[in-house]
C-alpha cells in the first residue's frame, strides 16, 4: 500500500491551491469538531482530530505536519500535507509519516474526504482507487 493519498480536482478546475488555503480548510474542519464537542458537552474537537498543526519547510518545500497527540505514541504518529499544482491540476498530498498507525492511515483517509468535498475535487486512495466527491446539484 502507498503511504499517500491525494485529493485533485479535475483540469482547469478551482483556483490555484496554497498551504494558507489548506491549513485554513484544516482549521475550520477543527472548529466544526470543537462545534460538536460543544453540543455533545465532551472534547470530541481532541478525539476526532488528534494533532497540532505545524508549518515546516524542507529543500524549499513548504508543508503542513500534524503532530499526533494521542495519550499514548502508539495512538497517533503524524500526517504531512503539501498543496501545489501539477500538469494544470490542484493537488493536495497526504503523506503518512513512517511508523505511522491504523488511526493515521484512517485519519488521512477522513481529511480527505472532508477536503474533496469541501473543493468538490477527486480522491486517489492509498489503494491507487479514484473517488469522486463532487457536490451534486439541486434541481
Amino acid at each position: 500500500m502507498r503511504r499517500s493519498t491525494f485529493v485533485v480536482w479535475p483540469k482547469g478546475e478551482g483556483e490555484g491551491i496554497s498551504l494558507e488555503a489548506l491549513r485554513a480548510a484544516l482549521e475550520e474542519y477543527r472548529g466544526r469538531l470543537e462545534k460538536t464537542g460543544e453540543q455533545l458537552d465532551a472534547p470530541y474537537a481532541s478525539w476526532a482530530f488528534p494533532y497540532e498543526i505545524e508549518e515546516r519547510e524542507r529543500h524549499g518545500i513548504r508543508y503542513l505536519y500534524l503532530r499526533g497527540k494521542g495519550v499514548t505514541p502508539q495512538e497517533y504518529t503524524g500526517l504531512l500535507l503539501t498543496a501545489g499544482s501539477a500538469d494544470g491540476q490542484n493537488v493536495v498530498q497526504i503523506t503518512v509519516v513512517r511508523g505511522a498507525t491504523d488511526g493515521d492511515f484512517a485519519k488521512a483517509n477522513e481529511l480527505a474526504r472532508y477536503l474533496a468535498r469541501r473543493w468538490k475535487a477527486e480522491i486517489v486512495l492509498f489503494t491507487g482507487k479514484v473517488k469522486r466527491q463532487y457536490a451534486h446539484a439541486k434541481r
